[in-house]
């Protein structure tokens, strides 16, 4: 009967895990390009590599609990990001927001990136992420720290400021930085939770 009640317990542990494992992935897959050396953020970030001209999209369909969070800023432009109802930019608005939403498999997860300078158009939206050097873009890295910190992803803004003499080395995508975290909304959490509790005492029982 031990064993029943050790079984349980790690179905516990591991449903409540893989419940927040792989929500949000890259699409497409893009090859890994190290991280600029002019980044000011490189020591900072848990990978040496970010992905380039891809977007962030969500990987199995159903509710998703998202929350932003603000983590540095190399910039002279107003930078903001926008998801939701929320907003987030390097210049006083940096306080975390969160919210559920809904999504349908491999659809983009719902932000924007806008900027003050002169760069046109002066925004990209996720699922029309881009390359071209002379337009504002961002790069994703999954699964990674900022700071030991442990995020889903990483959101590394370039809003092309080298190429209007502030800083010739400023395409380095470090002009605003997101954190990501996606888990499964807390009623899913709390279900499995119940569950394992229910084995435990369904072990407890038996061995009584």
């Amino acid at each position: 009967m031990k064993l029943f009640k050790y079984m349980a317990a790690a179905a516990l542990v591991f449903s409540a895990a893989s419940s927040n494992a792989g929500l949000i992935t890259i699409d497409p897959i893009t090859a890994s390009t190290p991280v600029s050396f002019y980044n000011d953020f490189k020591a900072d970030i848990g990978s040496p590599t970010y992905h380039l001209g891809t977007n962030l999209v969500v990987e199995d369909a159903g509710s998703v609990f998202l929350q932003f969070n603000y983590l540095g800023s190399e910039a002279a432009w107003k930078n903001s990001f926008l998801s939701g109802a929320g907003l987030i930019n390097n210049k006083g608005v940096n306080a975390t927001f969160s919210y559920t939403k809904t999504y349908t498999a491999g659809e983009a997860v719902d932000f924007k990136f806008t900027t003050s300078g002169p760069t046109v158009p002066n925004w990209v939206v996720n699922g029309a992420n881009n390359t071209i050097f002379d337009r504002i873009n961002f790069a994703i890295i999954l699964d990674t720290t900022f700071k030991g910190v442990k995020y889903d992803a990483l959101l590394l803004l370039d809003d092309t400021g080298g190429l209007y003499g502030i800083n010739g080395d400023d395409d380095n995508h470090d002009d605003l930085v997101i954190g990501v975290k996606a888990l499964v909304p807390e009623p899913s959490t709390m279900a499995l939770m119940a569950m394992g509790l229910l084995g435990l005492f369904g072990a407890r029982r038996l061995k009584a």
